[in-house]
């Protein structure tokens, strides 16, 4: 080698050190950077069946995997089940969220009332759980007219139906034929008025 000339340099002497190849001291200390993370946060609001009266709020993040662990209870409303549902269906501690969501009550009525009238009057009155069988109440009598059955409109009901809503069943007549005997005092006033209803034309007068 010529004097006054230097040496190549290699590429690995022109790197730089790497940092674990230096002790920290008084003079020089290594700087060191960390990523600093948020957990993302997601809000669920619990509302009544109104949409707007708040129930509950729960804060959801990847440590319950976005679902909610501590479901608020369910107002009670008498005579109905209620469950907690969103946008997308029911909701339960196994829907996991991507953004703040909003849930409400949904009521599902489980307990119904079935009211028979008969002449405008009420007649009877039963209370029956979702699915009940009805059970139809004795026929009423009225005089001059034929029990022909219970309707609700033009639907007949016979007993056995599964009870699904609240009822009003109406007893539907058919008039019948009548004679009408009149008993007379000697002065002529009415002493008394017996009468028989026949089901057709026809039939025959019985003895009174």
């Amino acid at each position: 080698m010529q004097k006054g000339t230097s040496e190549p340099t290699s590429s690995a002497s022109r790197s730089s050190p790497r940092r674990s190849n230096f002790l920290p001291n008084s003079r020089f200390r290594p700087r060191s950077t960390a990523a600093a993370y948020t957990k993302v946060t997601y809000t669920v609001t619990f509302y009544e069946e109104d949409q707007k009266t708040v129930v509950a709020t729960r804060d959801v993040t990847v440590d319950s995997s976005y679902s909610v662990n501590n479901m608020p209870t369910v107002p009670a409303k008498t005579g109905y089940n209620g469950k907690w549902v969103y946008a997308d269906g029911d909701f339960t501690n196994q829907v996991s969220v991507n953004k703040d969501t909003d849930v409400w009550v949904e009521y599902d009525q489980n307990i119904f009332t079935v009211t028979y009238m008969v002449d405008g009057e009420k007649y009877e009155s039963d209370t029956y759980y979702k699915n009940d069988a009805l059970q139809l109440p004795a026929d009423p009598v009225v005089e001059g007219k034929e029990f022909r059955g219970w309707y609700v409109g033009e639907t007949q009901y016979t007993g056995g139906e599964a009870v699904t809503a609240d009822l009003t069943i109406t007893a539907e007549f058919d008039d019948m034929l009548s004679v009408t005997f009149v008993i007379l005092n000697d002065d002529g006033t009415v002493s008394e008025r017996l009468s028989q209803y026949f089901r057709v034309e026809g039939d025959p007068i019985g003895t009174m």
